[in-house]
């Protein structure tokens, strides 16, 4: 796949990491954005993109695009694709990066005609900030991109799609909604709820015991940093996973009871070694990041 024009509908930090790696890898790409006035100001201080719209331009921005990818809040994503698809240009790609699939991929079932392909998509790579000011392409590198086309998406738009993602320095993954979904609330959005359950049980103590934050440390703030989530976006998300969370959750809560068990036994140890073991099979793929053995 060599796409000339690119629209990005949504320039926040995913959106905006996108459009800045494409500027650096591929710079004769042109690039569009859709995003509000003061977003689109900085993206072009940036030269993220060679030109912008405005929301109520829509239908213009992504017109003559040959890919345009949906970077909004996932309500939006659904809420947009019927007037994308509307509009796009014969034979193009849609594409989205939200975090969940499965309500994406419906939404695109009922509106994606043999006018243009839809392939869903969700890098795997972001920080608990939002907005163009936290845009970076850096937190792009070398990050797995799980790829979900609709089956009615011919074989090789698919491979051709993967093929720029790999150009772009991503790993693609192929996958189904159902899969992904299950996967990221166990990875993803379980750790975000529990990293704020964390930070709202400091709050609590602190309540008794003033100086706590203070005395916090780096252990406490790599544990909690993606507490500090955009919660409106946040809600979102776990509104869209809401059954696979609660899937997880409940695993959670198995171990938490676990912990407090072995808390009263007088005995963590095999309850850390086990942790441990998880830990370094982790450490083991981040190594070998190409490696999909067990994919």
């Amino acid at each position: 796949m060599k796409p000339s024009r690119i629209a990005f509908v949504g320039l926040g930090l995913i959106g905006g990491s996108l459009a800045e790696c494409i500027q650096l890898k591929m710079p004769d790409v042109e690039r569009i954005g859709v995003d509000y006035p003061e977003t689109l100001v900085r993206a072009h201080r940036r030269q993220i993109i060679h030109r912008g719209h405005g929301p109520a331009d829509l239908a213009e921005a992504v017109s003559d695009a040959d890919l345009t990818f949906i970077s909004t809040p996932i309500p939006q994503i659904i809420e947009l694709l019927p007037k994308i698809v509307s509009a796009a240009n014969s034979g193009s790609l849609i594409t989205d990066t939200g975090s969940v699939k499965g309500p994406i991929l419906d939404a695109a079932l009922s509106v994606v005609d043999s006018s243009c392909h839809f392939v869903g998509g969700h890098p795997m790579a972001g920080s608990e900030q939002s907005g163009i000011g936290f845009a970076d392409s850096r937190i792009m590198k070398g990050a797995h991109f799980a790829t979900v086309p609709l089956r009615a998406t011919p074989p090789e738009v698919v491979e051709g799609y993967e093929e720029f993602l790999r150009e772009l320095g991503f790993q693609p993954m192929r996958m189904t909604a159902a899969y992904h979904d299950r996967v990221v609330a166990t990875i993803s959005h379980v750790p975000h709820l529990a990293a704020a359950a964390l930070l709202r049980c400091a709050g609590e103590v602190r309540k008794e015991l003033t100086g706590l934050l203070q005395l916090a440390g780096k252990g406490f703030s790599d544990v909690t940093r993606i507490g500090g989530c955009d919660p409106e976006l946040w809600a979102g998300i776990c509104r869209s996973n809401r059954p696979q969370i609660l899937e997880s959750l409940k695993l959670l809560e198995e171990e938490i009871r676990s912990a407090r068990q072995a808390v009263e036994d007088g005995d963590t140890q095999p309850f850390f070694e086990s942790s441990r073991l998880i830990s370094q099979e982790l450490e083991r793929v981040r190594n070998r990041p190409d490696d999909f053995s067990e994919f």
